[in-house]
């Protein structure tokens, strides 16, 4: 599905929480473009989609989480393309 897909990053290298700059988009399995955010001078990181307010953006919660095909990062919502 469409917002399954708005999860998954595909690359030929993994993305790691280093990576995710503030204010850049990565173009997500979707086609569709997320966001990371950045607030409280950096300490805290989400990732969003054009659909989640800036009131209540998924913040990456644990990230570089070693998987068989890469990494995962985990979110504390949905997002939303």
């Amino acid at each position: 599905s469409d917002e399954l897909q708005f999860h998954i990053y595909e690359a030929a290298q993994a993305l790691y929480m280093q990576d995710l700059n503030c204010v850049e988009t990565i173009e997500m399995m979707n086609g569709k473009d997320s966001r990371t955010v950045c607030t409280d001078n950096d300490a805290v990181k989400s990732q969003k989609g054009a659909s989640n307010p800036r009131s209540s953006m998924p913040e990456l919660v644990a990230v570089d989480k070693p998987a068989c095909n890469g990494v995962l990062h985990i979110v504390s919502a949905i997002m939303k393309p």
